[in-house]
Parts: structure tokens; C-alpha cells; sequence
């Protein structure tokens, strides 16, 4: 984005927001992950129980897909609050 100026702050807030929402999403996935391992094994001889844990797989493989690029863009933003910070202590002395 030349010209364009964006507050540490700012970046600091996503960051710590993306954090956050990671950690949150994580937790939720592990628990759903856990609940649908214990339904397997108490109706592992029922058909629409194994296939509905089934698709709950699948959707969970892609929470963890859209995860991975929230971790991705996390420590994108904080590769450019290390640059913005080096930049501001040359630019202090």
C-alpha cells in the first residue's frame, strides 16, 4: 500500500485480536474434534452417526485450513511491527 500510513497500534490490535480468535477456534475445534471421537465409539455400528462425524471431519479439516491463514496473517503483521519498530529506532537516533 504506498502512501499509506498504518499506526503500530493498529497493527498491534489485529494482532492481538488474531491471537485471540486462534486460540478461541482452536479450543472449539479440540472439543468438537473430542465429542465426535466419543460419538464414534459409542455408536460406532451407526450408519448416519459415522457419516455425520464423518462430514464434522471434513468441516473441521477446513476450520483448521482457514486457522493456518489466520496464523499466517498473524505473523505477517508481526514481521511488519518488528520493520515498522527497527525503522522508528534508526529513525530516534
Amino acid at each position: 500500500m504506498p502512501g499509506r500510513t498504518v499506526r503500530l497500534e493498529s497493527l498491534e490490535c489485529a494482532a492481538k485480536a488474531l491471537e485471540s480468535y486462534i486460540d478461541n477456534v482452536s479450543v472449539c475445534v479440540n472439543n468438537l474434534r473430542k465429542n465426535a471421537d466419543d460419538c464414534l465409539d459409542n455408536m460406532e455400528n451407526d450408519d448416519f452417526s459415522m457419516r455425520a462425524v464423518l462430514e464434522l471431519s471434513e468441516s473441521l479439516n477446513e476450520i483448521n485450513i482457514a486457522l493456518k491463514r489466520a496464523m499466517e496473517l498473524r505473523a505477517s503483521i508481526l514481521k511488519k511491527i518488528r520493520e515498522i519498530a527497527s525503522v522508528y529506532e534508526k529513525w530516534r537516533y
